[in-house]
């Protein structure tokens, strides 16, 4: 298992220590690095980024190259055998998120006493000079790192008081620009696992969004009844985001859908009571819960917060069954399915020979090898021949 950048920076850390053994000043000398030869080798690769070398001024060359790519700010002093003074080091970003990574479990606590605590030895060896280690870049490091849509917060003004905070969600690009189209591709596996039975289309992405009022997604299931069948149409409006102008942008859509759908949803990334502002969450649950509107939640790999990956989507709130009142909407809509509602039988059949569905079916012939026929079939048979 590979280690850790913050454990690779402390062992680093430990090996300046361990070289500097003379007067603990943070002053490397020639002397020091000819008796850690001696002692532990181990350390002279540590410092010099995994080459062992028997020669000061070679050693001094590598050594400042790898202080460097860990922040300090080595100074060598003139000449052959002059020391190399180490008197700054400026946190890295990549630091300061492994560090939120390693304490993720608290909800609030001082960055100063974090720093001192996950690394201890750096302090150690600062100890009369903390006010020279440079800490900003590990801070924006620190809130960088997000995990189950939070993230750390410093407290407005210059301290170093943090707390975490739900943040908001963007599935797209570096820039934050959200991609609708690619989230929607990857979650039709999982809408389709989730509604099973529902026969669920891509409409933003197959453009065939202008028939549905730009809805993103249309799905539709025939239910069976006793004496005629019924087409239950359901509408999904997705947003790549869970921004507050995302959210209420999302519901105005999904009501407007009720109009041309049974059920109407919102599909919302990390949106429920864990990854959302609990109490605005609330007046969103109430707000869509009296204007009938379900809500669905796209969840990521909680462990890697650069996951672009959707794991699951999950119902949070189902939506309520409304009637159309459109009556030619339906109609139209099964017709596009290749379908129709049968005036005879009133099943919802498929359009072609087969008439697959048909609940008035004949058979032709004497035999059993007769063929059976929908009585639609015949009678507009019979009419054409009768036209005749």
């Amino acid at each position: 298992m590979s280690k850790s950048v913050l454990d690779k920076f402390c062992e680093v850390v430990k090996a300046i220590d361990k070289i500097d053994s003379n007067k603990k000043d943070c002053s490397i000398t020639a002397s020091e690095f000819d008796a850690l030869i001696a002692d532990d080798s181990d350390a002279i690769k540590t410092l010099t980024g995994g080459e062992l070398t028997t020669d000061w001024k070679s050693f001094k060359e590598k050594l400042c190259i790898e202080l460097s790519n860990w922040g300090f700010d080595p100074t060598p002093s003139p000449g052959r055998g002059g020391p190399i003074a180490i008197s700054k080091v400026r946190l890295r970003e990549d630091i300061g998120e492994e560090i939120a990574k390693a304490i993720f479990s608290r909800d609030s606590g001082d960055f100063i006493k974090v720093l001192e605590e996950q690394l201890s030895v750096l302090y150690k060896l600062f100890e009369n000079a903390t006010s020279n280690i440079n800490y900003s870049d590990a801070q924006k490091g620190f809130t960088a790192y997000t995990k189950r849509n939070k993230s750390f917060k410093f407290k407005p003004g210059r301290g170093t008081d943090f707390t975490k905070k739900i943040t908001e969600f963007v599935y797209g690009t570096e820039n934050k620009k959200q991609d609708e189209i690619s989230l929607g591709e990857k979650i039709l596996p999982l809408l389709r696992g989730r509604f099973d039975g529902i026969k669920i289309d891509h409409t933003q992405a197959s453009r065939k969004a202008g028939k549905y009022q730009n809805i993103d997604f249309i799905g539709y299931q025939i239910e069976k009844g006793i004496s005629e069948d019924r087409i239950d149409i359901y509408a999904f409006e997705l947003k790549a985001s869970n921004k507050i102008t995302s959210v209420s942008e999302a519901i105005s859509q999904a009501i407007n859908y009720k109009a041309s759908s049974n059920y109407s949803y919102i599909i919302i990334p990390m949106f429920d009571e864990e990854h959302f502002d609990k109490e605005r969450f609330k007046t969103y649950v109430q707000l869509c819960s009296n204007n009938g509107i379900g809500i669905i939640t796209i969840l990521f790999d909680e462990d890697d917060s650069k996951s672009i990956t959707p794991i699951s989507v999950d119902e949070v709130l189902p939506a309520c069954f409304d009637d159309i009142q459109d009556k030619t909407f339906v109609l139209s809509f099964i017709e596009q399915q290749s379908r129709e509602m049968c005036p005879l039988c009133k099943r919802i059949v498929e359009k072609n020979d087969v008439r697959k569905g048909c609940g008035w079916s004949v058979t032709i012939g004497t035999d059993e090898s007769g063929d059976s026929k929908c009585m639609k079939q015949i009678m507009e048979k019979a009419m054409t021949k009768f036209a005749q």
